[in-house]
Parts: C-alpha cells; sequence; structure tokens
C-alpha cells in the first residue's frame, strides 16, 4: 500500500518508445477482432431464427445472446478506451450505456408479453435482447469507424 509520503511512481517512464506502435498495432488487432467476432455473433443469430422448433430456438438464443453481450463488452471498451482524455464526453457515454440497457430490458418485457407464461417466452425475450445488442454493438461500431473531423462523430479515431 502506498502512503500518503510515498511518491507515486510513473509507469510511463518505463515503456520502450515503441510502445505507441504497439498500441496502434493492439487497436488495429481489436478492430480486426471486433469485425470478425461481431460477424460471428450475427451468423448465429441467423441460424436461430431458421430453426423451427421452440425449444431449439430457446436453446440457440440462451447460447448466441452471451455472445452478442460479449461482442457489446468489448467494443464498448475500445470506445471507453479512446475516450479517456475526453472526460465529459466519457460520462456522456457511460449515461448512455447504462440508459440503453434499461431501454433494452423493458423494451424485451414489454416485447415478450404476448408469449408471457407460455415455452416461447425466453426465446422470444432472449431474440429481442439479442437483436438490441447486435444494434448497439454496430451504433458503437459507427462510431469507432468515423471520418476524420466530423462533428458529429463523438469519438476520436485512433
Amino acid at each position: 500500500m502506498v502512503g500518503a509520503d510515498q511518491p507515486v511512481q510513473r509507469w510511463d517512464m518505463y515503456v520502450s518508445p515503441t510502445f505507441e506502435l504497439r498500441r496502434s498495432e493492439m487497436r488495429i488487432l481489436t478492430a480486426l477482432f471486433l469485425g470478425v467476432a461481431l460477424s460471428a455473433t450475427g451468423a448465429f443469430a441467423e441460424e436461430c431464427k431458421k430453426l423451427e422448433k421452440q425449444q431449439e430456438k430457446n436453446e440457440c438464443y440462451s447460447k448466441q445472446l452471451p455472445l452478442s453481450e460479449k461482442a457489446l463488452s468489448d467494443t464498448y471498451k475500445v470506445v471507453l478506451g479512446r475516450l479517456q482524455d475526453r472526460p465529459d464526453t466519457l460520462t456522456a457515454l457511460e449515461l448512455a450505456q447504462e440508459a440503453w440497457k434499461v431501454y433494452r430490458d423493458a423494451e424485451c418485457l414489454f416485447s415478450a408479453s404476448g408469449s408471457a407464461g407460455g415455452s416461447a417466452y425466453v426465446g422470444v425475450l432472449a431474440e429481442c435482447k439479442d437483436d438490441l445488442t447486435d444494434a448497439r454493438v454496430k451504433k458503437l461500431n459507427t462510431y469507432l469507424h468515423c471520418k476524420e473531423g466530423d462533428p458529429a462523430c463523438p469519438v476520436p479515431g485512433p
């Protein structure tokens, strides 16, 4: 534990000059990873929609939703990382994300309410959450790929 009388060491003085290059490489790799993850989760969701038996759909979406939520979490972390030098924008993103979660859950409860008490409820609820989560990932991803200087883009480039 660092005491009040002990100086805090700065980690950046130990970082090599190639660190910035490594950070850039990591950003590129992260963007590629997110692209692959998004296409994989989207393809899996399409497979779930093709299933005819409700129990199979329920099982499929119970596997799909965590993948979509992981893609959302990964994308959100990249956006957060780009906003570290913009505290007001970072706070706005955090508020927007919390509001979006409340909206998604409430919208899907409403959307699935027609099947409440039935065997389709779990699948309808999960499908709705998956669809809205996928849309949120796509929206956050658009912020990561804005044109330089776009005044409507709150996220700076890499």
